[in-house]
This record gives structure tokens, C-alpha cells and sequence, in this order.
């Protein structure tokens, strides 16, 4: 029985050291795995964060271009009729959404109410008068304020050019 001794403790110690190396092996591969998970899930949320700013980089781009589209066909047709400005005024509606209040705003304030402005003077300048003064009047009011739509394509690109990157 006292051989049996020291073999049952060199087989109690083997096997409690066994456990311990067995135990450090799946404790290994379990960090390995965490650290593999937490690899994809970066990943993923990079990824997910990339495709958010591309999907505002189109939604911003779709309402630039309703502005660009807008202000180069008053320009290039010298008018601008009734369903042409609620194109326009449902395209600028997101915009408050997507671009700072300086983009808003500008649409807002200062950009449509001169889109309607051209709009009456345009028709006011067609329109049928005894004295031919007020006629001029308004058709120089057209064309000033067609010479300053023309002047706000290069304003709204410069307006808009801080928010049109992928990297915002």
C-alpha cells in the first residue's frame, strides 16, 4: 500500500497540474476569441459609421443639386413658373436636417424669397400695362435679381463646400 501512496500523489499532483495547464490552454483560447470578436466588432461599427456618411454625404448632395438645378435653369430660361418653385421649396425642406443652420438659413432667408421675387417680377414684366414705365420697372427688377440668382451659384457652392466631404 505504500507504493500505492506516492503513485496516487503523483497521480493527484499531475492531475491538479494537468487541470491548471488545461484550464490556462481554454483560458487562452478564450481571450483569443474575445479579442478576435472584438476585432469584428469594430470593424463592423467602422464600417457602419462609413456607410451612415456616405448615406448623408447623397441625402446632402440630392438637395445641393435640386438648389444647383434650380438656380441654372432660372438663369439659362430667364424664369422660374409656379411648379418649378415647389420643386424647389420641397427640395430645400430637409436641409435643416442635414447642413448647419448657416445652409438653412440661407435657403430659408435669403435664397427663396429671391427665387420668388424673380418669380413676380418675371410675371409682372409680362404682364399687360397702359403706361409702359411700370412695365420697365418691373423688368429691370427681373433683371436684377436674375443677375443675382446667376451671382448665388458660386455663393450656395461656397455656402455648402464645408459639408459636401466624406470625411464629415
Amino acid at each position: 500500500m505504500h507504493g500505492g501512496g506516492w503513485l496516487q500523489t503523483f497521480f493527484d499532483q499531475l492531475l491538479a497540474h494537468g487541470t491548471l495547464v488545461l484550464a490556462t490552454v481554454i483560458g487562452g483560447g478564450q481571450l483569443i476569441i474575445a479579442r478576435r470578436q472584438a476585432l469584428i466588432a469594430q470593424t463592423q461599427a467602422d464600417h457602419a459609421r462609413r456607410k451612415l456618411k456616405l448615406d448623408l454625404f447623397d441625402r446632402r448632395m440630392a438637395v445641393y443639386e435640386i438648389v444647383r438645378n434650380a438656380l441654372r435653369r432660372a438663369t439659362a430660361t430667364r424664369e422660374i413658373n409656379e411648379s418649378q418653385q415647389v420643386e424647389f421649396l420641397i427640395g430645400i425642406r430637409s436641409a435643416k436636417w442635414l447642413f448647419g443652420p448657416d445652409v438653412s438659413e440661407y435657403l430659408d432667408k435669403i435664397l427663396w424669397p429671391g427665387m420668388l421675387s424673380f418669380g413676380l417680377h418675371n410675371s409682372l414684366a409680362e404682364g399687360q400695362y397702359d403706361d409702359e414705365a411700370e412695365r420697365l420697372i418691373h423688368t429691370q427688377a427681373r433683371t436684377r435679381t436674375l443677375n443675382w440668382i446667376a451671382a448665388q451659384i458660386a455663393e450656395f457652392d461656397d455656402i455648402c463646400a464645408p459639408y459636401l466631404h466624406l470625411d464629415r
